[in-house]
């Protein structure tokens, strides 16, 4: 069988053509910029959401690379063919770029080109390739040595106005979601529900965006349930994941709660018995639903969004407090007032 190579861009330095040897379609490319550390990295560790690098290899002055081919179309030719897209769409694409750059930053690697060339997009998945000016990060940097970065998409940082940090992909998410929704970056007409998270994403200074791509990805995943009512999930708690050993013990529990319920005796009325097992149900029900989130309820109280986690219990215990004074001062009220 003959193999055909197929150039994908311009100067011929990255093809594309069956490699019998992997036995699978592959892109190799050629470039004069690169991290080898990074690509080293990554041919020891793949990540998924990337593209699984199959050899590398220095020739001379520049690095030649042999990746696995990922089906899909790039977002800035998915755009010029599909116009802008709606706010349902961009969140679920970046929350998936989201959970890619978790993984990268989790190895301290910054990919530092954010772009829509470089996500690909196969009708419901997206893939991040394209690590050229991806290095690792090191917080004893003042600022970047090598200034790279795509106009428009870079941050100031890569410009020589400091390090980059994870906070850099941060703002690279920021652009490509203006860029999807405006379908042109140049263009800025959308006035919409992500606007606030943009703003965060491309702040000037790096410590003025979001400090964590996975808080960033708690803040869509948030939105994402706001605006797309077919996200949500009604399935009672504990039943939502089809476990077998978890569905067993909510089981156990709520009928251990009911038999609770129907047990409770009173001395006074009839009215008061029934408000008094209203009232012990309703307190376990809403403590159960907040406590595991059920219908993304806990959602808007940000506490996964605040950075500190001691922070984040005690707001939930007091929350949590709160909950039940609120109840009980509803309970004696209705005892007042029908009594």
């Amino acid at each position: 069988m003959s193999t055909e190579y197929i150039p994908l861009n311009k100067d011929k330095t990255v093809i594309r053509y069956y490699d019998e040897s992997f036995n699978c379609y592959v892109v190799e490319k050629s470039t004069e910029t690169y991290n080898t550390k990074v690509y080293e990295y990554l041919y020891r560790n793949h990540i998924d959401g990337i593209p699984e690098i199959l050899s590398i290899d220095n020739k001379e002055d520049k690095l030649a690379v042999k990746e696995k081919w990922i089906d899909g179309i790039n977002l800035e030719k998915y755009i010029e063919t599909k116009g802008k897209l709606d706010e349902v769409s961009v969140c679920n694409m970046m929350i998936g770029l989201c959970t890619i750059l978790e993984k990268l930053h989790e190895h301290k690697i910054i990919h530092r080109d954010i772009k829509p060339s470089n996500v690909i997009y196969n009708g419901k998945d997206v893939n991040l390739i394209d690590f050229n000016i991806a290095k690792f990060e090191n917080n004893d940097e003042s600022r970047d040595t090598v200034l790279l970065g795509t106009k428009g998409y870079a941050a100031p940082e890569q410009y020589g106005f400091g390090a980059s940090g994870i906070e850099t992909d941060i703002y690279g998410v920021g652009r490509l979601m203006e860029y999807l929704l405006n379908g042109d970056l140049d263009v800025n007409t959308y006035k919409g529900k992500l606007n606030k998270i943009i703003d965060k994403c491309t702040k000037i200074e790096r410590k003025d965006r979001f400090k964590d791509v996975s808080v960033l990805k708690n803040y869509l995943e948030y939105l994402l349930k706001k605006i797309d009512r077919r996200s949500i999930d009604y399935t009672p708690v504990g039943f939502r994941s089809k476990t077998v050993w978890k569905m067993l013990v909510a089981g156990i529990m709520y009928l251990l709660v009911f038999g609770i319920i129907v047990n409770i005796e009173s001395s006074g009325s009839l009215w008061e018995l029934w408000v008094t097992r209203l009232l012990v149900f309703t307190v376990f029900m809403s403590l159960v639903c907040f406590n595991f989130n059920y219908i993304g309820i806990r959602d808007g109280f940000d506490f996964r969004c605040s950075p500190n986690k001691y922070i984040r219990f005690i707001q939930l215990i007091l929350v949590n407090i709160l909950i039940v004074i609120v109840q009980l001062f509803i309970y004696g009220y209705l005892l007042v007032i029908f009594a």
